[in-house]
């Protein structure tokens, strides 16, 4: 194994252990998480999404979630500085603002009315847009980068 191979899994190993001591985005210590894992099928509820942080050190200036099929009477709420707007078509809520600073975290919530099928999982990919750079909360959940994912009871 060469020398510049060996510094750089070095380097890699000390990036990802000191993540969650220097701010940088690490996939074990954040992703936007919904603050309720489930929620009872038919009821109308606020479900908020937790923003951790922002884009390494840029930070959050927009938040996009595209809403499964089934909600109704959909609203978004906005963090403290930030406006939300709900699509046309009501299947996108975007929320503007902030900026959000890279090492705070925000919730950007939505009041709806859950469809009535029970045991159904529901996505909600997110897309976090930073000064510089954004974050596709859009993956498996295995994964860096999962979607918030709401399941009904």
């Amino acid at each position: 194994m060469s020398t510049r191979l060996l510094v750089t899994v070095a380097t890699l190993v000390t990036l990802v252990t000191l993540a969650p001591f220097v701010g940088l985005p690490a996939s074990v210590e954040a992703h936007a998480k919904p603050n309720k894992s489930s929620v009872a099928a038919g009821s109308r509820t606020t479900v908020q999404f937790t923003i951790q942080h922002g884009c390494g050190t840029s930070p959050t200036v927009k938040v996009a979630v595209r809403l499964p099929a089934g909600l109704t009477k959909v609203s978004a709420v906005s963090p403290k500085g930030w406006k939300g707007l709900l699509s046309a078509k009501a299947d996108i809520i975007t929320w503007t603002g902030g900026p959000l600073d890279a090492k705070k975290q925000a919730d950007f919530g939505m009041m709806a009315t859950f469809p009535k099928t029970k045991g159904v999982t529901l996505q909600f990919p997110m897309v976090q847009t930073c000064t510089k750079g954004s974050l596709r909360w859009i993956e498996g959940p295995d994964s860096d980068y999962p979607t918030p994912t709401v399941k009904l009871t």
